[in-house]
């Protein structure tokens, strides 16, 4: 063999240093690559890597492959026997290819066969014994017809292993046979022949390339045995691809190779005319019979054994008695023939007919599929648009739900005022039903919420709007958030520049451009933001980075001028409907004022009559009635020097100053679009250390209660609610009423459906939603302990996801009411359900029935 090729790749990229590399031969290749993964240098032993004879990487960060033949210490005696070429970059679109050359990978302890390469018909073989294992003393030789395997392995030396290495012509090796015996030499009258023994001769690798085995045909028939000799006919031998070693053995001076297992055939000689006919008379008959027995399997049937008794079942049908006929009536072979081709030849063009109506029938029902699979598919388009769609809606209302939940809850978040305005920016509809959350906040331009805000709380605020910009869909609220997302980059851009600038430094700059701009009107700015760039296209010797800077800035003073308008209207919208509600408050109050006079009629109550005096006589009414004054009524005068220093201080007020300040807060009342309701503050009852009198039963239930830890899905529910009609008892005069005392829970948690596993995981929950409540009210000191407490659900008329709860006892208690949510109850004790009273202690214990549905 020639000139050897092979590839080198980068082992970090797909791009660079990559190499072909041409050995002077294939012996050279193997060589070269003993000297570098033995050699000294550890950079090179580990960097370059033998994938297969023709394929090598390298890691040129750790050592480059094409300089281990000029390294010292690696391989440069191979300087002259191997060079590297530089292919292009992946990029420049040019490869070097190099041609397919079949080798074979000598790798030390594989199997391979042994064949010449003059005569590739001719391979090493060992006749095996009668158990089918080559013995000791056996023979080897070369022969065309059969081959044995053998076992090549570099020889050991100590405890070195030399199994993977790749052998090269200085190795010395080991031939055996699969059963590990080893061929060795064996001294006769023809010379030093080759035999089977427990131990045999080392080899050089070189051997098989150098002629250094010959061929003695004994001329009885086509196998020679093999001898080992340093002269006279000498057969080479060479290797070509991996696993299989074979020699092939023809004529003296002719190496040998190690080529791939195939199956082979001994070419034969030509045999005589005769012997060759017969040989075919024979493999005819052979065929006949082939076909024969097909036919037979075919038909289930044979000539032998069928049902019909034919003995030419396997023969072709002849029609005789229609031939016979045709022939009576004086139809000539030839006319029979040809009408017989004339039917055939119809019978022909029908059945292409039928083929061709049969294909256009499955194109055209094939076209139909086609057509009913595109409708499909678009219908399914849209209809997967419509439920994005509905997604995306949902979701916005999701937000919505939860910004107006952390409101009502005292818990809310920036975004959660941003989103309030947008709840006033349309005007209310009428058929609707406005909710009243939020009416009693105060709203600011939206842009001041920044002021108070922390710069986690901006960069939180810059995400939320994010996600409201995805889900909007209404342009008045996409305007909305997009002048928010303005300013809220303006606001972060503020933040970087103060950590980079200073805080004083970013003011001042900050301080000057407000300045400028503050007070003006939206178009105003638009003006200013023309000149502006007319300025900075101009050409002109300016300060590019101020007006850069100053243009900047009048984009988030626009999009303040913008959310300025907005709130305007917001402002408006929150007045109209906060108008609406205190009419219908009075509206209300007015109709339950002349309920209760029409029921006040309908008893038939007496009322005294007042007589209609005139304005004389009511003068002397009253100047009789009128009482003398006494210096007695009115306070005494006191000595200021007298008081603490605390109420020294507190101004004093005349008469005249109080009334003035009395009517300026009336004008202001009058002058206020609305008047917002005032809350009621709770008032908050010191609770006392130790409770004394009928308390201490109430608060030893109490405390006992409240020592029980609390689950992890369990919240405390201790919000009562008012009762709309409050009952009169008739024991009020007896006892003294009073509220119980009670301590109540309330068990939330996911409810894992459907639709909450398709939106929702659980680094995403989904909303928790109520699973039921644990009731406990205490009634130590009931005057007829032998009725229990009782309790009924009552329904509100145009409310039907809240229902009250309202527990009621005997005396000295009075009733009391929760909200609970409007579910089903589950009533089975194994799901929790508890209803007792025991030891003053009303237990009422309940979760939600949860509904499955199977297909």
């Amino acid at each position: 063999m020639g000139i050897f090729y092979a590839f080198a790749k980068n082992i970090n990229d797909d791009v660079t240093w990559r190499y072909v590399i041409v050995f002077a031969s294939r012996a050279v290749a193997d060589e070269w690559w003993r000297t570098v993964s033995t050699s000294s240098n550890p950079s090179y032993v580990s960097s370059v890597q033998r994938i297969n004879p023709q394929f090598y990487t390298h890691n040129p960060n750790i050592a480059n492959i094409a300089y281990s033949i000029i390294t010292a210490n690696v391989a440069p005696a191979f300087l002259g026997k191997v060079f590297f070429t530089l292919i292009v970059d992946r990029d420049g679109r040019t490869l070097s290819t190099i041609p397919v050359q079949n080798v074979t990978d000598h790798v030390s302890g594989d199997f391979f066969f042994i064949r010449s390469k003059a005569d590739p018909t001719q391979f090493w073989y060992c006749p095996p014994s009668k158990s089918g294992l080559v013995e000791q003393g056996t023979l080897v030789s070369a022969s065309r017809r059969y081959r044995t395997r053998f076992r090549v392995r570099i020889t050991r030396t100590g405890t070195t292993d030399h199994r993977g290495a790749i052998m090269i012509g200085s190795d010395d090796i080991d031939i055996m046979t699969p059963s590990d015996l080893s061929v060795t030499v064996s001294q006769c009258y023809l010379g030093s022949q080759l035999v089977i023994a427990s131990s045999g001769n080392r080899f050089k690798f070189a051997d098989f390339s150098n002629g250094s085995f010959s061929v003695v045909y004994n001329g009885v028939d086509e196998v020679g045995h093999l001898f080992k000799c340093t002269t006279g006919f000498n057969v080479p031998m060479y290797f070509e691809n991996p696993m299989i070693f074979s020699v092939r053995l023809r004529i003296p001076d002719v190496p040998s190779r190690i080529v791939k297992e195939t199956h082979w055939h001994a070419p034969q000689r030509r045999d005589k005319s005769v012997d060759r006919k017969a040989r075919k008379a024979e493999k005819r008959r052979a065929r006949e019979e082939e076909e024969a027995r097909q036919v037979a399997e075919l038909s289930v049937y044979s000539a032998t054994d069928n049902p019909f008794h034919d003995v030419n079942l396997s023969q072709q049908f002849r029609w005789h008695k229609k031939n016979e006929k045709e022939r009576k009536q004086g139809l000539s072979l030839e006319e029979a023939q040809r009408r017989d081709a004339i039917r055939r030849q119809e019978a022909k063009e029908e059945l292409e007919r039928l083929n061709k109506r049969r294909a256009e029938r499955e194109a055209e029902q094939r076209l139909r599929e086609e057509e009913e699979i595109r409708m499909q598919r678009l219908a399914e388009s849209v209809q997967m648009a419509d439920w994005l769609s509905k997604e995306e809606d949902f979701q916005l209302e999701q937000e919505r739900m939860r910004a107006a939940i952390r409101i009502k809850e005292k818990r809310a978040k920036a975004i959660d005022f941003l989103a309030l305005n947008l709840r006033y920016v349309n005007p209310p509809d009428e058929e609707e039903e406005e909710a009243d959350d939020g009416l009693e906040i105060d709203l600011d331009e939206p842009y001041n919420i920044f002021d108070s805000l922390s710069p986690e709380q901006v960069e939180e605020l810059h995400d939320d709007i994010e996600k409201y910009l995805r889900l909007e869909q209404s342009e008045v609220n996409i305007e909305f958030w997009t002048n928010m997302m303005v300013i809220c980059k303006d606001q972060l851009d503020r933040i970087k520049a103060n950590k980079r600038l200073g805080v004083e430094a970013a003011a001042a700059v900050e301080a000057d451009i407000t300045a400028l701009l503050r007070g003006k009107s939206y178009d105003h700015l638009v003006a200013l933001q023309k000149q502006v760039q007319t300025k900075l296209t101009s050409g002109e010797p300016i300060d590019v980075d101020y007006w850069e800077g100053l243009l900047k800035k009048l984009l988030v003073w626009k999009a303040k001028a913008k959310l300025k308008v907005l709130h305007e209207v917001v402002v408006r919208n929150r007045l109209e409907q906060l108008r609406k509600r205190q009419r219908d408050e009075a509206l209300q109050a007015q109709e339950e004022l002349l309920a209760g006079v029409a029921k006040s009629a309908s008893r038939g109550e007496v009322r005294s009559v007042i007589p209609v005096l005139d304005g004389a006589q009511r003068e002397a009414e009253a100047a009789g009635e009128m009482e003398e004054y006494d210096r007695s009524m009115s306070p005494e005068l006191l000595d200021i020097r007298k008081l603490p220093y605390d109420e020294r201080d507190i101004d004093i007020v005349t008469m005249k100053e109080d009334l003035r300040a009395l009517m300026e807060q009336r004008r202001a009342v009058t002058a206020s679009r609305f008047v917002p309701k005032t809350t009621q503050t709770p008032v908050e009852v010191p609770v006392a250390e130790t409770p004394i009198g009928i308390d201490l039963a109430s608060e030893a239930l109490y405390r006992a209660e409240a020592e029980r830890e609390l689950d992890e899905e369990e919240e405390l529910f201790n919000i009562e609610e008012n009762i709309a009609h409050p009952t009169s008892y008739n024991w009020e005069d007896k006892y003294r009423p009073r509220k119980p005392r009670y301590f109540n829970r309330v068990h939330t948690g996911y409810e894992w459906n459907k639709y909450n596993q398709t939106h929702y995981d659980t680094d995403n929950p989904p909303p928790k939603v109520v699973q039921g409540y644990k009731f406990n009210i205490f009634y130590p000191d009931l005057i007829d302990k032998s009725k229990a407490p009782t309790y009924k659900i009552v329904k509100e008329p145009g409310n039907d996801d809240t229902v009250l709860l309202h527990f009621s006892a005997g005396p000295p208690y009075e009733d009391i009411a929760f909200r609970i949510v409007n579910r089903e109850w589950e009533f089975s004790h194994k799901r929790g359900f508890r209803s007792s009273f025991d030891r003053g202690c009303l237990s009422l214990w309940f979760n939600f029935r949860r509904n499955f549905y199977r297909k």
